[in-house]
C-alpha cells in the first residue's frame, strides 16, 4: 500500500508543482489587482464577454437575456458559439461567486493553470523528464497570447490544444491505436476521440485548428508511408469527424432556431469578408519578434518600429512566440532539413504545416477563397505553433541533460523559465491592450 501511495505521489507532484509555480507567478504579475474589477475594460470586446457572463449567471445560460433588447429581450441565436465548455466553467464559478467581474477573472486565471497542467501531461506522454516538462509547461501557460487576449476571453481556454498536438503526433507516427490491429479495441484511440470531441467545446477556432492539424498529420503520414499503407490508418479521419460532431452539437440551438425562423443574412458571422484570412494572417517576423511593451525599452522600441511602419498589423501582434520558443522554432528548421528522425522530425513537420496554413497568402487564404467560413484570424494558430516549438526545446534539453550534472541542469531550467516569463509577460498594471498603441498603415 505504501509503495502504491508513493507511486501516486510521484505521478501527482509535477502537476501540483506546476500549478504552484503558475499561481505564484500570477500573484506577482497581478499583485495590485482588485479581483472584483476587470483586468482590462476599454469598452471593446470585453463588454460582450461580461454580457455573456452576466447572462449565464442570471438566466442559467448565454442564449437568451430578457433584461436587454427592449420589449422582446436579447438573444444570440444569430451568433453561433461553440464554447459550451467555457460557458459551463463560468456557470460553475458563478455558483460560488456573486461578482461578475470576479467570475471572469477567476475563469481567466484558471486557464493559466489548466494550460500548464495540460502541457505537462503531454510532455510526460512524450517521455520528457519531469523537470523539463514543468519548465516548458509554465512558459506555455504564460504565453504573450493569453496576456493579450483578456478582451477575447473565450480564446484563453487553449488548454486542450496540447492534447490535440499529442494526437497529431500519434497520427504522424501511426500510433493512434497503440499497436492494436483494430482501432475500436484501442483505449488510446478512444482517448484521442475524447480529446478531439472536447476541443469542439472551447470555440470554433480551436475546433477548426484541430481539424487543420489532424489533416496535416494525415498528409505527413501519407508522405512518409505512401497511400497504400495509409488506407489501413484512415480511421484517423474519425477524429476529425468527432470534432465536427462536437461543433454541430454546440450549434444545435442556433440551427433549430434558423429552421423555425430563418437565418439572418446580415449577422456579423455572415458578412465577414473572405479577404480577412490574409488581413489577420500569420507573419513569420511577428512570430520571432519580441512582444509589444517588452520590459527592455530598447527591445520595445525596435518592435514598435516594425509595427508602426509595416502593413497588415492588427491582432496578429499577439502571435509572438517569445525567446525560448523562438529557439525551438529555429531547432525545428534544423531538424526539418537535417538528418533527423523520430518525434523531432514529426514536430518540425507539424510546425511547418501549421505555418503554411496560417501565413499570409498561405493555405488558409486558398481555403477562404474556395469555402466561405467565418474563420479569418489564422494568426491564432500561433498558440499551437508555440506549444510544438516548446516541445522542440524540451527535446533539445533532454540531449543537454546527458552532458550536465543534475544541479547545474536544474539551475539552467530555472534560469530559462524565469528569463522566458520575463520576456513573454508584463505586469498587469501596464495592460497590453492599453499600451499596444502602435499605428499600422492597414489596421
Amino acid at each position: 500500500m505504501n509503495e502504491k501511495r508513493t507511486v501516486r505521489l510521484r505521478e501527482k507532484w509535477p502537476y501540483l508543482g506546476v500549478a504552484a509555480i503558475v499561481i505564484a507567478v500570477l500573484c506577482v504579475l497581478y499583485r495590485d489587482l482588485d479581483i472584483r474589477m476587470p483586468v482590462v475594460y476599454n469598452g471593446g470586446d470585453e463588454f460582450g464577454v461580461f454580457y455573456i457572463i452576466k447572462t449565464i449567471k442570471e438566466t442559467g445560460w448565454y442564449l437568451v437575456n430578457p433584461r436587454v433588447g427592449g420589449v422582446t429581450g436579447g438573444d444570440l441565436f444569430d451568433y453561433v458559439y461553440s464554447d459550451s465548455l467555457s460557458f459551463f466553467m463560468v456557470k460553475v464559478i458563478g455558483l460560488f461567486v456573486s461578482n461578475v467581474y470576479m467570475v471572469g477573472n477567476l475563469f481567466y486565471f484558471g486557464n493559466y493553470i489548466l494550460a500548464a497542467c495540460s502541457a505537462l501531461y503531454v510532455c510526460r506522454k512524450l517521455k520528457i523528464r519531469n523537470e523539463v516538462s514543468i519548465a516548458v509547461s509554465v512558459l506555455y501557460a504564460f504565453s504573450t497570447y493569453i496576456q493579450c487576449r483578456y478582451g477575447h476571453l473565450w480564446l484563453t481556454p487553449y488548454f486542450l490544444l496540447p492534447l490535440v498536438c499529442l494526437v497529431a503526433i500519434w497520427i504522424c507516427e501511426g500510433t493512434v491505436t497503440d499497436g492494436q490491429e483494430k482501432f475500436w479495441k484501442s483505449k488510446q484511440f478512444y482517448l484521442a476521440a475524447i480529446f478531439s470531441f472536447l476541443c469542439a467545446f472551447t470555440g470554433f477556432y480551436y475546433a477548426f485548428f484541430t481539424c487543420v492539424i489532424y489533416a496535416a498529420a494525415i498528409v505527413i503520414r501519407w508522405i512518409n508511408i505512401g497511400f497504400k499503407k495509409l488506407r489501413k490508418e484512415l480511421y484517423s479521419v474519425i477524429l476529425i469527424g468527432m470534432t465536427i460532431f462536437g461543433v454541430a452539437l454546440n450549434a444545435m440551438p442556433n440551427l433549430i432556431y434558423w429552421m423555425q425562423n430563418g437565418s439572418n443574412s446580415q449577422s456579423e458571422l455572415a458578412i465577414r469578408g473572405i479577404g480577412d484570412a490574409e488581413t489577420y494572417g500569420l507573419k513569420l517576423i511577428q512570430l520571432i519578434l519580441p512582444r509589444v511593451n517588452h520590459r527592455i525599452s530598447v527591445v520595445n522600441h525596435f518592435v514598435l518600429k516594425y509595427f508602426q511602419n509595416y502593413p497588415l498589423v492588427n491582432e496578429n501582434y499577439m502571435s509572438t512566440l517569445g525567446l525560448v520558443a523562438t529557439i525551438g522554432l529555429l531547432l525545428s528548421f534544423i531538424w526539418l532539413f537535417g538528418r533527423y528522425a523520430g518525434r523531432r522530425k514529426t514536430c518540425a513537420y507539424l510546425i511547418l504545416a501549421l505555418f503554411l496554413v496560417g501565413t499570409i497568402g498561405g493555405v488558409g487564404s486558398l481555403f477562404s477563397l474556395l469555402i466561405k467560413t467565418p474563420m479569418r484570424c489564422y494568426n491564432r494558430l500561433s498558440i499551437m505553433i508555440l506549444f510544438l516549438c516548446l516541445v522542440c526545446v524540451a527535446f533539445a534539453l533532454e540531449d543537454v541533460r546527458a552532458k550536465m550534472k543534475q544541479a547545474l541542469f536544474v539551475g539552467l531550467l530555472v534560469a530559462m523559465m524565469l528569463l522566458g516569463i520575463l520576456d513573454q509577460t508584463i505586469d498587469y498594471t501596464v495592460p497590453p491592450e492599453q499600451h499596444a498603441n502602435f499605428t499600422s498603415t492597414q489596421n
